[in-house]
């Protein structure tokens, strides 16, 4: 795979030879270079989770070259970081164009986890001892043999050619590599909620796309085919360890990991321009996914055998979409169009069977397969009096090939209502109504075996009103309220209700020469209503609610107007949730717990705040330079996480409470502060 140094070299070097050799050509350019002190203490990983900002110094490069014919694109950012990207496009004017490209994107779960096992990283995980057993693993983490950060690291190369030589007809192709490598947490257990054990999972991934297109694009036609293909390697098909929970203790166990996997996809799009200032498109596709895998006949950390069908599980999907829309304009006043949708999803995959050595029923795997057909119509009307009406409707069947999912059938209308009678002043209503119809309801023959939430009847209201003020040429608002509720009516347990409301609000303001001023805050609020069915001896409610709201203000301060420039922003965010529990039967809480006191009240509760300030100085007007500070705080308190840390809890009470816990998710909060000086250049 080319690789960024062979990507900023030729780049270089092509870039200068071009215009050495071409007289009449232009040729600019930005170099930059800025140095960064980081202080971070705290949870590093949260703060970089998909960054890579630390002390140092990195740079910027952007080149660019025209002639009457020939164009060259170089740009490179954060070198030196892992976050940095390449980009080098080129060509000449309407006959072809061509890139590459590279980029690097972390995604950083925790820094210095531990673990008991040897090897992490492989895809065999071991530790020393006799085969007898958790007691044989220290129970004091730092004494454990590895330390590791979770993290995975996304490097992808792309290239492609467009070539527009021969109009009306063109061709485009590409071809991108992605490779993942790195380590993720997962986890092992002998049951859901009984003892417990985090695995440091390895993740070697690469990720092959090819596709190519071919058209003709000439008013009143356009029309292409094209053809993607893409194929998924993992490099290890299974994950083996030591298992301490397992049946016998310490037996070697196996966890299958993402099996290798094709996929393809071809089509045909286009459209044509009709009478009535009308044009009907089209989009017709057919894709196939395929993979194989071996399958396990055991149970993970028993010593459960089952006797399978077949070994080998042969997965395939297949999928048929289609759309098809007709837009007109065909009165000034009147603007419409109708379409339909076809999308079919058709499992093709292995049916296995299987039944425990003991005895038992016999189980397999259910394929879901489903089709769904869309259409409707959006029309768009000016009124009198300088109103706008917007009317649409959209109907939604779908149909799945399994007698515990039913059919449902979407009606959706909408209308929006806006009024442009002044200048300064442009508000807008929109309301929407939403009504599905489920075969999924006690009595319907069905075999339904859980009642979900997103296949039950329900019914949907959602309005949203806004509007946009400009009362004077240099300051404006933004404000828009919104609200959502979702009512299932057929579902005799599980989720019941959704409700939620929100306001967004924005504003700038321009004072004179010296200052631009913004603001902005968002407020959000979800509640939602869950029971078990009320026949159950322990049956509950729940009722969550979740409230977050955010805001920021900035400034743009001319200290000297085109020579020295101050930049101010403040950022806030604050989430704050709550699990209110009701037992319906409450006599059957003990230990001193009742309805009053058995809710959660840190749930999902965090706040973010940031400063920013920064001086920006032109000593001359293609020199700049720059200086900032910038602070960041990030607290997180979820009940599902009070106490966890690395550990090892080998000698509870009940086997069955043992866990080993290697700190992926441990104490994400920190505080960073950050210090910058940077130079740019402009040529």
């Amino acid at each position: 795979m080319i690789n960024r140094v062979s990507i900023l070299t030729f780049s270089l070097i092509l870039l200068s030879s071009v215009s050495a050799y071409c007289a009449e050509s232009s040729f600019e350019g930005d170099l930059g270079l800025t140095g960064v002190v980081a202080d971070i203490n705290g949870n590093r990983a949260k703060f970089n989770e998909y960054g890579d900002l630390k002390t140092g110094v990195y740079g910027n490069v952007r080149l660019r070259y025209d002639s009457d014919l020939w164009f060259l694109r170089f740009k490179a950012s954060d070198l030196g970081y892992d976050t940095q990207n390449y980009r080098l496009e080129g060509g000449a004017y309407g006959y072809f164009k061509a890139y590459f490209s590279y980029d690097e994107l972390p995604h950083n779960f925790t820094d210095s986890a531990k673990s008991f096992y040897r090897g992490v990283g492989t895809n065999n995980l071991t530790y020393s001892g006799s085969p007898t057993g958790p007691i044989t693993i220290p129970v004091n983490p730092n004494t454990w043999p590895s330390t590791f950060d979770y993290e995975i690291k996304r490097k992808t190369f792309e290239t492609g050619l467009k070539v527009d030589a021969l109009k009306p007809f063109y061709l485009t192709t590409s071809f991108s590599q992605e490779k993942r490598d790195g380590i993720k947490p997962n986890w092992a257990g002998v049951s859901p909620g009984s003892a417990f054990i985090e695995i440091p999972e390895p993740v070697d991934y690469t990720t092959n796309i090819f596709n190519i297109e071919a058209g003709y694009a000439q008013r009143p036609l356009f029309a292409a085919v094209y053809f993607i293909y893409s194929t998924f390697e993992n490099a290890n098909d299974m994950l083996f360890f030591r298992n301490p929970l397992g049946t016998p203790a310490g037996v070697t166990d196996i966890y299958s990991l993402p099996p290798d996997n094709t996929y393809y996809k071809v089509g045909f799009k286009g459209s044509v321009q009709l009478p009535l200032n009308s044009k009907l498109s089209a989009n017709l596709s057919e894709s196939r996914a395929k993979s194989d895998t071996n399958l396990l006949d055991t149970k993970l950390a028993t010593a459960t055998v089952f006797n399978l069908s077949d070994s080998i599980f042969n997965g395939r999907v297949d999928t048929t979409n289609l759309n098809i829309a007709l837009t007109s304009n065909p009165l000034q006043f009147v603007t419409g169009k109708i379409f339909y949708k076809y999308y079919n999803r058709h499992n093709k995959s292995d049916e296995i069977s299987y039944q425990n050595t003991s005895g038992g029923a016999i189980v397999s795997n259910d394929l879901f397969s489903y089709h769904k057909n869309t259409y409707g119509a959006d029309f768009l009307f000016k009124l009198p009096a300088n109103l706008t009406l917007g009317a649409a409707y959209t109907r939604i069947d779908t149909s799945r090939d399994r007698a515990d999912i039913p059919e449902t059938r979407d009606n959706i209308t909408r209308l929006t209502l806006k009024w442009n009678g002044v200048d300064f002043i442009v508000p807008k209503i929109t309301y929407e109504y939403l009504r599905r119809n489920s075969d999924q309801a006690p009595g319907s023959g069905l075999e339904v075996v859980n009642y979900t939430f997103d296949v039950a009847a329900k019914h949907q209201n959602m309005f949203k009103a806004g509007v946009e003020i400009y009362p004077l040429a240099n300051l404006n608002f933004d404000i828009e309220y919104k609200y959502k509720k979702d009512k299932y009516t057929n579902s005799p347990e599980g989720l019941q209700s959704t409700q939620s409301d929100g306001i967004d609000f924005s504003a700038g303001y321009t004072v004179g020469t010296f200052a631009q001023l913004s603001a902005y805050m968002d407020y959000e609020r979800i509640k939602s209503y869950q029971f078990q069915l009320p026949t159950a001896a322990n049956n509950w409610g729940l009722r969550l609610k979740d409230t977050s709201i955010g805001y920021g203000i900035g400034a743009e301060v001319y200290l000297v107007p085109k020579k020295l420039t101050l930049i101010l922003q403040h950022d806030y965010i604050k989430s704050n949730g709550l699990a209110d529990f009701s037992y319906f039967n409450a006599s059957a809480l003990t230990g001193g717990r009742t309805n009053d006191n058995i809710d959660i009240n840190n749930w999902d509760d965090y706040s973010k705040m940031s400063y920013t300030a920064k001086l920006r100085y032109w000593p001359i007007k293609a020199l700049t330079l720059t200086a900032g500070y910038a602070y960041e705080r990030y607290r997180y308190n979820d009940a599902q996480y009070d106490g966890y840390d690395i550990a090892a809890i080998a000698n509870a009470p009940a086997a069955s409470n043992r866990a080993y816990l290697t700190g992926a998710y441990a104490n994400p909060n920190y505080q960073a502060h950050v210090g910058f000086i940077g130079v740019s250049y402009h040529y």
